[in-house]
């Protein structure tokens, strides 16, 4: 299942929490964007202050593995996995990374991986095309984050260079894997420093 609008995100935190959409808009501008399905109640209330007993986090976590059924397979498989011994995990490109000891890190690492090779890939298409915005150069990379300087006078020009580069990048990268169906969406902004806006 792929969320595709902002809509659907917030059907579908409805749906896990049964909160109202205030009292959603209120958690959405507490909570980070970190998925349910990790957060216990200790580190709900510790990290994001958001006060949950043990009973509601253990529900939280259950109606977010109902939704996502294919997700929790994924988790189930890797929790068995590393039960074995199985210390090795592969991006979706199958960059490997080897001697991943926590749980976490072996469910965390191909997703953030993927989203790396993604961001590589957007960043070779970015030098391969820079004839489209002479001038233009990438100065930062920030986890998943690029930041371009141009002049005022390409910015719109650049910006749209720039999407391009990074939903094509990520978008190859998800087709390696199959019949893979995520929509791949940039945030873009033109601004005169990266502290702008941000």
């Amino acid at each position: 299942m792929a969320l595709s609008t902002p809509e659907d995100h917030i059907d579908q935190a409805e749906q896990l929490t049964l909160l109202s959409p205030e009292e959603l808009t209120k958690l959405r501008r507490s909570v980070s964007s970190q998925p349910p399905a990790r957060r216990t109640a200790p580190s709900a209330l510790r990290s994001y202050g958001v006060e949950m007993s043990v009973e509601e986090a253990s529900l939280y976590r259950r109606r977010f593995f109902e939704t996502y059924p294919g997700l929790k397979r994924w988790h189930d498989h890797v929790r068995r996995s590393w039960h074995c011994g199985d210390t090795e995990t592969r991006t979706l490109t199958g960059r490997r990374r080897m001697d991943v000891e926590k749980l976490t890190d072996r469910l965390n690492a191909p997703v953030q991986g993927t989203a790396t090779d993604g961001l590589k890939l957007a960043l070779a298409f970015l030098w391969e095309r820079r004839y489209e915005c002479p001038g233009a150069m990438p100065v930062l990379v920030c986890h998943d984050e690029v930041v371009v300087e141009c002049t005022a006078e390409q910015a719109v020009d650049t910006k749209a260079w720039l999407e391009k580069a990074m939903i094509e990048g990520m978008n190859a990268i998800l087709r390696s894997a199959g019949d893979v169906r995520v929509s791949v969406e940039v945030e873009d902004r033109i601004a005169r420093s990266w502290r702008e806006g941000g």
